[in-house]
């Protein structure tokens, strides 16, 4: 009850990630004590840019909320694949503190 992500910080969480080429969808859930960020891509993106991306859009949240929250971020991309033909997806997970 005393934490809660306002609509202030998903909006700014969503307008920093949305800067991510090939965005299709966007979509924070708060769940207990995790914040789960479902993010899926029109087709590959560079890895290191959605790390760097998402890295910054974190501290769109409170210092408060980053503290009682643990952050969950899935990337799906039903046309991504790897240099052997794979397709990928891939789990980011941030403690705080």
């Amino acid at each position: 009850e005393n934490y809660k992500l306002t609509k202030k910080e998903k909006n700014e969480l969503k307008e920093k990630l949305n800067e991510i080429d090939k965005v299709e969808s966007i979509k924070v859930d708060t769940n207990y004590k995790i914040i789960k960020i479902f993010l899926e891509l029109k087709e590959n993106v560079d890895f290191k840019i959605v790390k760097k991306i998402s890295n910054e859009a974190i501290e769109k949240i409170s210092s408060d909320n980053l503290s009682f929250y643990d952050i969950e971020i899935f990337v799906d991309c039903i046309e991504c694949v790897d240099e052997e033909n794979n397709i990928y997806l891939f789990t980011a997970y941030f403690n705080a503190y």
